[in-house]
């Protein structure tokens, strides 16, 4: 779906996934690639309308994961990131926080780390379409912070949002046939969502500057990121990036909700998950997998794997083929 989104007018996604195979296909039809990285069964709900200029879409997540991709084409894509269980989410290395709105074009990228699940409420809009309506109402420009991708709302008014654009989604769905044929449906319902939006930003807000302590644990997430196929210790992330045991450790947990060592794990095994899950068992082997990712030593990786996604490696394996 990272076409012109007008193709879709009409159209409805409203599903409850109980295994992360079905939720991988569907990320795909909005050319996203997502990795689990949070143990436990995994669910979501995945609900999501098209009008002529706008996508609506809402997913809910039982566990953290690794999300990644870019955006449909000449759109804004505004989204409102709720995370559960006290955990964190954070976008390019930035925490989201409860009175903001993430920005994104086509040119930028998605990357997306939640140490738990969370809830994701997206308005992909068509850009001259937004750029005119912006215009009619505030008789101004629509700009946003575009270092770090991100506009405020309104003080509480997150809750607000999240609530009015829920409550627009499920009167849309539950009229498909209006949803398709009816032309003043449409467009009452993008009037809607543009007045919500509206309603809820800050014109004159402004976003919050990165820490220090989240630039750092970034640089080591990227740095992670990159060295995922090595195995590595502790001292050499310090010595190659000039940084303390410490402050590794306490900067890194504090904004992914987890340490080094257990992010490059999970992220590994997440990403071995999504290998096995499209792989064909007479034409691969679980080790060569697991090596490709990073992981030698095979002892404890069934029992890492099992305790992560509820089964064994060659069960993952043997159901996608």
């Amino acid at each position: 779906m990272n076409e012109n989104i007008n193709q879709f007018s009409g159209s409805i996604i409203d599903l409850h996934l109980h295994n992360h195979l079905d939720f991988v296909k569907i990320a795909k039809l909005w050319n996203l690639e997502e990795y689990q990285i949070q143990d436990g069964p995994f669910e979501a709900i995945v609900k999501a309308i098209h009008t002529p200029f706008i996508q609506l879409g809402y997913v809910s997540r039982s566990s953290g994961v690794v999300l990644k991709g870019i955006p449909p084409k000449n759109c804004y894509v505004f989204g409102y990131l709720d995370v559960l269980n006290e955990g964190t989410v954070s976008h390019n290395g930035l925490v989201m926080n409860p009175n903001e709105l993430l920005v994104l074009e086509e040119k930028d990228q998605i990357d997306v780390l939640s140490s738990h699940g969370y809830n994701t409420l997206t308005v992909a809009i068509q850009k001259k379409h937004f750029d005119r309506e912006y215009r009619d109402c505030f008789n101004d420009s629509f700009t946003y912070d575009k270092v770090n991708k991100r506009i405020q709302l309104n003080k509480n008014m997150g809750t607000h949002l999240k609530q009015a654009l829920l409550k627009v989604l499920a009167h849309a769905i539950k009229d498909p046939v209006k949803l398709r044929e009816d032309t003043e449906f449409l467009q009452d319902i993008e009037k809607r969502i543009i007045q919500i939006l509206f309603q809820s930003i800050d014109t004159e807000g402004k976003t919050k500057s990165p820490l220090d302590s989240e630039k750092q644990a970034n640089i080591i997430r990227i740095y992670l990121n990159l060295h995922l196929t090595e195995e590595l210790t502790l001292q050499q992330i310090s010595q190659d990036l000039h940084m303390s045991d410490r402050t590794i450790r306490k900067g890194f947990n504090k904004l992914f909700g987890m340490n080094p060592k257990k992010y490059l794990l999970n992220y590994r095994l997440g990403k071995i998950h999504n290998v096995l899950l499209k792989s064909d068992l007479a034409k691969v082997t679980i080790q060569e997998i697991a090596n490709d990712h990073g992981i030698y030593h095979m002892g404890h990786f069934p029992r890492q794997y099992r305790e992560m996604f509820g089964e064994k490696p060659l069960d993952t394996l043997k159901r996608s083929s």
